[in-house]
């Protein structure tokens, strides 16, 4: 897989999406890697459900988690604490 781009957001107390904090996800795209740092835990929905202090997948530091871009387009995450996620947007190579 090649790193197309990579961003650095924050997650915090109001659930966001990618587009939210200016993320595009292009044609060129196949999957996005997520890794999470501290303090964490980030709550984490790929479903397009928004995520609350109860509610998501919990992603401590150092956690990752590989999507699909579809599915990356309707991730919203959510922290009690702001935090930093790092998002790799990747292809599978070739001309794309």
């Amino acid at each position: 897989m090649i790193c197309r781009s990579y961003e650095q957001i924050t997650a915090g107390s109001t659930a966001q999406s990618l587009a939210d904090v200016g993320v595009e996800i292009d044609e060129r795209i196949n999957y996005v890697l997520f890794t999470f740092e501290g303090p964490g835990p980030v709550r984490y929905r790929g479903d397009g459900g928004v995520p609350t202090a109860d509610v998501g997948v919990p992603y401590y530091e150092g956690g990752q988690r590989m999507v699909s871009a579809a599915e990356a387009r309707a991730s919203q995450f959510y922290a009690a604490a702001d935090t930093v996620v790092n998002v790799e947007l990747l292809n599978t190579g070739g001309s794309r």
